[in-house]
């Protein structure tokens, strides 16, 4: 396994093709993770295909007026919390947040 030194190495000294071999890889190193930890990985799988690729385009298409709706950032949730440590707590703390103010606040960010 790379050290942190060995990434901070390739961040500063890789080159390009590199970069794209590495990201290439990135399906493969998915599933192997989904395969591994997770009870559904076909969840993980399709969840990363959503905000990896669906995401996006669907932000981009708003053009100048880009934002999340609040059923967008709820699915962002359930990504990350898929991807990694699961907290109850912070599923509560998004649901709660009117639409209103998840267009507004992300409208901010973008």
């Amino acid at each position: 396994m790379a050290s942190v030194k060995d990434t901070a190495t390739f961040f500063t000294e890789g080159t390009t093709s590199q970069f794209e071999h590495v990201l290439k890889l990135y399906p493969q190193a998915l599933r192997l993770q989904a395969d591994r930890k997770k009870k559904k990985p076909e969840e993980l799988v399709k969840l990363d295909d959503w905000y990896q690729n669906e995401l996006p385009k669907t932000i981009k298409s708003r053009g100048k007026d880009a934002h999340l709706i609040h059923e967008e950032l709820v699915q962002t949730m359930k990504w990350k919390q898929t991807r990694g440590k699961f907290y109850p707590q912070l599923n509560y703390l998004v649901k709660v947040n009117t639409p209103r103010a998840v267009m507004a606040e992300t409208k901010k960010a973008f």
